[in-house]
């Protein structure tokens, strides 16, 4: 079901739910096929020793689980305009941990108007129950008026 915002003003924010990242549902996003014997997959994501050869304290989680928090955010404000269209520029400055909080966000940059169509500029990140990023970038949408 779409959750279209039909008219966002620049400045305006949007909030995503707040999302507990626990180690079992880092296991089920980065552990491999959980058919396999010799589930879970270990790496710097499911694995304690692997995440401590990689010079952390414990285990991450892979960007692109909260990135997916991300995008079922805009596609809410966007519906299917964003699968159509919608590009989107990240990069990830801090990991996320085990038991980790976080919470998808957008902010209305600009908007303009061409040929009935508006497109939407945007800033986006996801942060940390403390409202570190762990997430930055930039998007854009555009939508038939």
């Amino acid at each position: 079901m779409e959750h279209i915002q039909p008219d966002m003003d620049e400045g305006q924010e949007f909030e995503g739910p707040l999302q507990t990242l626990s180690m079992e549902r880092m296991l089920a996003f980065s552990g491999g096929p959980i058919a396999t014997p010799d589930w879970p997959a270990k790496n710097l994501h499911t694995n304690f020793e692997k995440a401590k050869d990689a010079g952390l304290s414990a285990p991450i989680a892979s960007g692109l689980q909260y990135e997916g928090h991300l995008l079922r955010l805009l596609q809410d404000l966007f519906g299917n305009a964003w699968l159509q269209g919608g590009k989107m520029r990240i990069k990830f400055p801090r990991p996320v941990m085990a038991g980790d909080v976080v919470q998808a966000k957008v902010r209305v940059k600009s908007k303009a108007l061409c040929d009935a169509i508006v497109t939407y500029e945007l800033d986006v990140w996801c942060e940390k129950q403390d409202k570190e990023k762990v997430l930055v970038g930039t998007a854009s949408c555009s939508l038939p008026m």
